[in-house]
């Protein structure tokens, strides 16, 4: 792994502590996270003090709770797609809107970019986009239960 050569502390612990995890490395990397805040809450999980000396070996654990599990194929419907949608311009493109809710639905989509059309019966947005640009693409599933409305960049 090799060694930090600095002399600053929080360097180095940074340095120590990257590859640890990928959402660590990730965290650090993006600024959301520091050796301090790290520190802070292995002591909340644990109830260890710790200090930048050894808050690498301090064990972390976390009480989680799952969400509640819904059925796919009942109630109204819910998009579950993506926020941020990218794609390269004059290649094939094929997209399933990833919803839940009571069969059958009904899709629909606003400001496609130019080359996509959505299948209503499926939910399959395909073809190929004409040219590069960013779209705000309002996504619409709708049963006999009552409908759902995303946007999403592409």
């Amino acid at each position: 792994m090799g060694t930090a050569h600095t002399n600053n502390p929080q360097k180095k612990e940074r340095y120590r502590m990257k590859n640890k995890s990928p959402w660590v490395n990730m965290a650090l990397s993006l600024g959301l996270l520091t050796v301090g805040t790290l520190a802070s809450k292995a002591e909340e999980a644990t109830g260890t003090k710790t200090n930048a000396s050894n808050a690498e070996e301090c064990p972390v654990s976390y009480q989680t709770t799952l969400a509640p599990a819904v059925p796919w194929d009942k109630g109204r419907p819910v998009i579950n797609g993506p926020d941020i949608y990218g794609a390269s311009p004059g290649k094939d493109f094929i997209f399933l809107v990833p919803t839940v809710g009571e069969r059958p639905l009904r899709f629909f989509a606003e400001n496609l970019p130019p080359g996509l059309v959505i299948e209503p019966e499926s939910g399959i947005i395909k073809g190929r986009a004409e040219k590069t640009g960013d779209y705000s693409v309002l996504l619409t599933a709708e049963n006999k239960q009552g409908l759902c409305k995303k946007i999403s960049r592409w």
